[in-house]
Formats: C-alpha cells, structure tokens, sequence
C-alpha cells in the first residue's frame, strides 16, 4: 500500500488521536508500468491495482499460500443462515456446484455480502429521494441485498439502511439489472472536477462546487448526495436528479469523462470508448452546436421532465465563463485549477445520478 490524500471526515471526534490522517491506495509495485491495453483482470500480478491488488494480497498470498487449509468456495451462493433451536446462527445453507450444501462455523459465523445497489424494492424502501430510478451504483451488480435479507429471516433488527456513503456520477441504460428493474449501471467519472465543466441542476442552474465531489480534504464529499436528493418544495420535484455535466469540444477531445483503470468500464459493465464518441452515437450524451440548442436537448429528455430552460442554461455558463475570466469562483467557491471555460463548441451534457460510489449502501445489524 502507498500513502493517498488527506483522509475525509476530519471533523469526527477523536480524528487525530485516530491517527487517521491518510488514506491509501492498494497497488503492487508494478502496477505504473502495466500494459495499458489490457483489461485489469488481464494484468499480470505484479501489475494489480486496486481491489484486485487487494484481493491477491489478502486471498492468493495470504490465504493460498499462508493458510492453505482455508477451503475458499468460488460461485457458491449463501441462500439462508442456519440457526439452532435457541436462534442462535450456527452455519449456512449455499448453493455450491448446483447442490446444496451446509456449511458449519465452529466460533461463529460472519455476514459480509455487501449491500442492495441492485435490488429495487430496498431501494424503493430505504434510500432517499427517487430511490429506485433516481440513484446509479457504480459497483457490482451482484450487491442485490442477499445477505441483508438472510440477516432480517433470522432475527436480525436493522440501523441506518437508508446511508450511503455517495455523491453524483455517470450513468447509463446498460446491464441486465436495467433490461429487468430499469436500474441504470453506474460509471465512475472521470471528469468530476475536470476544467472546461461544470454541473447544473434540471431547471439550468449550477448549485454547488462541483469539485468537492472528488476532493478527499473536504469532510464531506462523501455526503453530497443530500445536495442531489433535494426535493424543490416550490415545484414539487426533486430538481437536482439528475444533474447535468455540461462540456465543450476541449474537454470531450482531451480525456475520456468515463474512468478506464477501474469500476464499471474495465470489467465489461458498461461499453465505452477513450474518446467518448461511443456514449455520443448512444444519444448518452448529448451533442449541440450552441448552448441554447443543448438546453431544447436536455428538455426533450424524459427525465428532465420539461424543466430545462434555455435562456437559464445559457446566463449559467456565460456567468461561468465570467467567472474563470475572473480567477476565482464568486458563486460557490470552485478550486481555480479546476476552471476552465466552457466555449468551444460543440456542447455536450451527459446525466450525473445519485451514486453509491466508494462505500456500500448500508444495513447494519444491531442485534439478532
């Protein structure tokens, strides 16, 4: 592991004498000089990054190699926690090779399946705003409540099912969970805070720093999904979901807005090209020749739901330009490395949802 930026949430009590005042990243020492052709589930170890260097580290060196009387069982699905007669949880019943078998703990057993991101009704039920359609997770489609569930079948009370650790991010109608629920697969961005940008709300306006989404000193960027689900009392609606990456030719030529090292696009979840030209010819993102005419774009969109304003859209980002004229961001306080003006056309705007980004959609069991 390598030392990262400053951890977030500094505001917690007992943050120093925690001492957790970094995060790290989880590579092997090759991993700078990977064939950048290759999938990362094709990389050669000493080339892993990320949860896959992480999963060598713990499984194929630790448990392999440390502890080789571990069975490990691959593509085997718990079903439901086994209980004794006083309700105590002793073991579980899986399915494993198309038989069902019964695993036995001998000091306990652990449930760690992760969370709901792809199952509609706990979604519906427990996250804020428009749950089921409103939010995108960028992780796993397989993260469907299984365990949660087992959980709740043997006793168990639940806390805090409705927290996410999330933020905004890209999302696209891909996957099977959306052929079946309508739930999109989330894409990490890479173009958060990227220059030539910036983020607005349905009706045309922006309405935060956008680069706090992505910068690990602020305390609470992992908590900017309360500013996305908030609901507009005046219009009864919920304004901000989606939200609007607006970019000019500068930024679609330069970089991919998709994250290729990692999440969805590496592992085949979600198709997409370096030069973003496959999401265009998709209609995922939306191209124009002016401001105005890529308002009348995202108002013909379903879920912009007729809010979009042209001449709004337009005020926004000649006010932006203004401001990166300026220096510095008088509005809301935007970082001025991240400035860059939006001038070059054509336009763009592509959907940012509520994401459950880094950290699993919560539901603690307190007792069973």
């Amino acid at each position: 592991m390598i030392p990262g930026g400053k951890a977030s949430f500094p505001l917690f009590p007992a943050f120093e004498e925690a001492k957790y005042g970094k995060t790290v990243h989880c590579h092997y020492k090759g991993y700078a000089d990977a064939d950048k052709t290759k999938k990362p589930y094709e990389q050669e170890m000493i080339h892993k990054t990320n949860g896959e260097a992480f999963y060598w580290a713990l499984v194929e060196h630790g448990i392999k190699e440390k502890r080789p009387e571990i069975k490990l069982c691959f593509d085997t699905s718990a079903e439901k926690l086994l209980q004794d007669e006083s309700g105590a949880v002793i073991g579980v019943q899986a399915l494993y090779n198309g038989k069902t078998i019964n695993i036995m703990g001998k000091k306990g057993v652990v449930l760690a399946t992760g969370g709901f991101e792809f199952n509609a009704e706990m979604r519906r039920a427990s996250l804020e705003g428009p749950g089921v359609k409103g939010w995108s997770f960028y992780g796993s489609p397989f993260n469907t409540g299984d365990g949660i569930g087992m959980g709740i079948q043997a006793g168990a009370a639940l806390a805090k099912v409705g927290k996410c650790a999330s933020r905004i991010e890209l999302a696209f109608p891909v996957g099977e969970a959306y052929e079946k629920y309508g739930l999109k697969q989330g894409v990490a961005s890479a173009a958060t805070a990227a220059r030539n940008s910036f983020i607005v709300d349905n009706y045309g306006h922006r309405y935060a720093d956008k680069s706090v989404i992505t910068d690990s000193s602020r305390p609470f960027r992992y908590q900017f999904y309360h500013e996305a689900v908030a609901y507009d009392l005046m219009h009864m609606a919920f304004s901000r979901d989606p939200s609007w990456l607006i970019f000019d030719e500068t930024l679609r030529s330069s970089t991919s807005i998709a994250v290729t090292s990692y999440s969805a696009v590496p592992f085949d979840f979600c198709p997409w090209t370096p030069d973003n030209m496959y999401a265009i010819e998709q209609g995922w993102i939306l191209k124009a020749d002016t401001i105005e005419e890529l308002a009348e774009k995202i108002k013909a969109d379903e879920e912009n739901r007729k809010m979009m304003d042209a001449a709004t859209l337009k005020a926004t980002c000649e006010r932006f330009n203004e401001l990166v004229a300026k220096g510095v961001d008088e509005d809301f306080g935007r970082g001025k490395r991240t400035m860059g003006a939006v001038k070059t056309a054509p336009f763009y705007a592509v959907k940012r949802q509520t994401d459950r980004s880094l950290i699993h959609s919560r539901g603690n069991f307190i007792s069973v």
